[in-house]
C-alpha cells in the first residue's frame, strides 16, 4: 500500500504582476501527527514519538526511498534511530547534482498528537517533494512520502493532502515497538505494514499537507510581496554560502548560491511591490 493522496486543491497560477511567471514557490508543510493511543489501541507504546521530520524538493532524477527498493544508509539510519545527518548527506551530494532544491528539518515530535509546520521551495525544476521520519520507538518502522509532485499541468498545485500509514524500511527484523537490534541481513525491500500486526485495520497515524504559501517577487526572500530592508538583511546575512551548504533563503537567484547576484536582485527590485 503506497501513501494515499487524500485530496488535492484546485492548482493555481503560476503568474507574478506584469505576467512573469513564478520559477518557485514556498509551501507550507503541515505535519499532523495523530498517532495516539485513542487511534491506535495496542500499538501505542510508552513514549511514543516521531523523531525530526526530514525532507526536500527535488527532480525525477533522483529518488531516496521507494515501495519495493532497499533503504539506502541515510533511510535505515533514520527508521532505525531517528538520526538526519546521514540523509543530510545524501540530500547534499543530490543538491550539487543539481537534483534537490531547498531542505528543512523540523524537531521531534511528543506529546502525541500533535502538529508542526515547516516551510519549503519548490521550484519548476524541482517539483517533486520527498519527507521521512521515524515511528519511535520502533526496530525500522518510519512515515513519508516519495516524490509528491506539486507543480503539475503548468501550475503550482494549492493544496495537497497526504494520509500516513507506517512503512518498513526491511533493515531490522525486529517484531514489536520495543525489540532488540535485530539487523535484517541481507537487507528486504520496503514494504507498507498497513496490513500487519500491530497496524492492521487501523487509521493513518498522521498526514502531511503541502499549501501554497506565496508565489515569490522578484529579490523578496521573505514572501511579503516586496524587496525591502528584510530582504537586504537575508542576503547579507547568508552571503558567501555555496553549494554543499544548507543554502540561506537569500539565494534568491536559485543558484545554490548567495553571491553579488543575489544583492543585485533585491537592490534592483528595492521597493517594488509585486503581490496585490
Amino acid at each position: 500500500m503506497f501513501w494515499k493522496r487524500l485530496s488535492c486543491a484546485a492548482a493555481v497560477g503560476g503568474l507574478l504582476a506584469g505576467g512573469a511567471f513564478a520559477q518557485e514557490a514556498r509551501y507550507r508543510v503541515h505535519f499532523n501527527a495523530s498517532w495516539s493511543a485513542a487511534t491506535h489501541p495496542g500499538a501505542f507504546p510508552v513514549n511514543a514519538h516521531f523523531s525530526p521530520l526530514i525532507g526536500a524538493s527535488h527532480n525525477d532524477q533522483v529518488t531516496f526511498w521507494e515501495p519495493g527498493g532497499l533503504a539506502t544508509p541515510g533511510i535505515e539510519s533514520m527508521a532505525e534511530t531517528g538520526a538526519t545527518s546521514t540523509l543530510g548527506s545524501e540530500f547534499t551530494v543530490a543538491m550539487n547534482a543539481g537534483n534537490l532544491h531547498r531542505r528543512f528539518t523540523g524537531t521531534a515530535l511528543f506529546g502525541l498528537p500533535t502538529t508542526e509546520n515547516n516551510a519549503l521551495a519548490v521550484s519548476v525544476q524541482h517539483p517533486r517533494v520527498t519527507a521521512v521520519t521515524m515511528i519511535a520507538p520502533s526496530p525500522d518502522w518510519f512515515l513519508g512520502v516519495n516524490g509528491v509532485e506539486l507543480f503539475a499541468g503548468g501550475v503550482f498545485l494549492d493544496n495537497v493532502t497526504v494520509d500516513l500509514y507506517p512503512w518498513d524500511a526491511g533493515t531490522d527484523s525486529g517484531l514489536n515497538f520495543t525489540s532488540a537490534n535485530s539487523d535484517t541481513n541481507p537487507a528486504e525491500p520496503i514494504r507498507s505494514l498497513a496490513g500487519e500486526i500491530p497496524f492492521a485495520g487501523l487509521p493513518p497515524m498522521g498526514s502531511f499537507t503541502f499549501i501554497l504559501l506565496d508565489l515569490p517577487c522578484p529579490g523578496d526572500t521573505d514572501g511579503d510581496g516586496d524587496a525591502d530592508l528584510d530582504d537586504l538583511a537575508t542576503v547579507l546575512a547568508g552571503f558567501g554560502l555555496a553549494n554543499g551548504a544548507v543554502v540561506a533563503d537569500g539565494d534568491v537567484t536559485n543558484d545554490r548560491a548567495v553571491t553579488l547576484d543575489d544583492l543585485a536582485e533585491v537592490l534592483a527590485n528595492f521597493g517594488e511591490t509585486c503581490m496585490p
